[in-house]
């Protein structure tokens, strides 16, 4: 939520042309949300072969690496109490 009121800040305090702006960086923006993409879904995949006591997906369980990678092995990866699932699909 603090993008949010950032980019209403930045829009109607600042009087910053958002399109204009949003233009500008489109491919910088797009690059890194690729980098951030590809880092976290390789983070949670390495990170579901360390505790033996983590609950896996029927689906990415195979053995296949790449199919495994993609369907997602663990079932709800954890950041301590910090669920990747809900923030990475239940956010707009």
């Amino acid at each position: 939520h603090l993008s949010y009121w950032a980019v209403v800040g930045m829009v109607f305090g600042f009087k910053v042309p958002l399109n204009e702006l949003l233009y500008k960086y489109f491919e910088p923006l797009a690059m890194c949300d690729i980098g951030l993409c590809l880092v976290m879904s390789l983070y949670m995949y390495t990170n579901s072969f360390h505790p033996k006591d983590k609950i896996l997906a029927k689906g990415g369980d195979s053995g296949n690496l790449l199919y495994d990678h993609f369907m997602g092995r663990e079932l709800n990866p954890r950041w301590g109490t910090f669920d990747w699932k809900v923030f990475c699909e239940l956010r707009p």
